[in-house]
């Protein structure tokens, strides 16, 4: 099901359940739930979730939307994140994803989760079959589209400091070249003696052990 508040969201738990489903996904979006920096409001989310398991007995998924509109966050009316936040494609434009290099948006995003799980067991319990977190590291394909993202600078220094401990020098790196071809230099025109590297699958780390930890999907607001 789609997010909350959704006009169309108790019609359509009321066709799933007239046709035999057991369960409804329920969407959580961040930049909803979360509009200033450790102010939630989980009302949408209650009523449907009231709907879903108190009316109409069902269990429920909870998905947690982790992307974040990028447009509110450049005129500054968003506050959890900021532009340094986000992940950025190669001519520099910004996406709506945040970038798992930004210590800032990982911890974020991990108090958020953490606060959606937390809330959702403490009012619903075992009718909450499990929680998904699409966009964050918990997936870890979400450096998507061919590597057209992931190049904000932080992320960049990261990859950087990767290949000096994996490999020490350029001639190294370029020596395992197929087609001879100087692909890093580019990439590493300064040189390779960036320091304080950090570990960029931090964020399961931040979330630490919640409820239901590596479970399904939902759609709520």
């Amino acid at each position: 099901m789609g997010g909350c508040p959704d006009p169309q969201f108790n019609p359509l738990v009321d066709q799933a359940a007239d046709v035999g489903f057991n369960a409804i996904r329920i969407v959580v979006p961040w930049h909803q739930h979360e509009t200033k920096p450790g102010e939630y409001d989980f009302a949408a989310l209650d009523r449907a979730l009231d709907y879903v398991v108190k009316t109409k007995r069902l269990k429920a998924v909870v998905l947690i939307w982790l992307r974040r509109p990028p447009e509110p966050i450049q005129k500054g009316n968003d506050t959890v994140l900021f532009e340094k936040d986000l992940q950025r494609d190669p001519a520099g434009q910004i996406s709506s994803m945040f970038s798992f290099n930004s210590d800032q948006a990982v911890e974020r995003a991990a108090a958020f989760v953490k606060r959606v799980v937390a809330h959702c067991h403490e009012r619903y319990a075992d009718d909450i079959l499990g929680y998904v977190t699409p966009f964050s590291q918990f997936a870890e394909a979400e450096y998507w589209c061919e590597g057209e993202w992931g190049h904000e600078a932080h992320s960049l220094q990261t990859y950087r400091a990767w290949l000096v401990r994996k490999y020490g020098t350029i001639d190294k790196l370029n020596a395992l070249s197929s087609n001879g071809r100087d692909w890093v230099r580019v990439l590493l025109e300064d040189d390779l003696s960036v320091q304080g590297e950090k570990d960029a699958w931090s964020f399961p780390e931040a979330v630490g052990n919640s409820h239901h930890e590596g479970h399904e999907e939902h759609e709520g607001q």
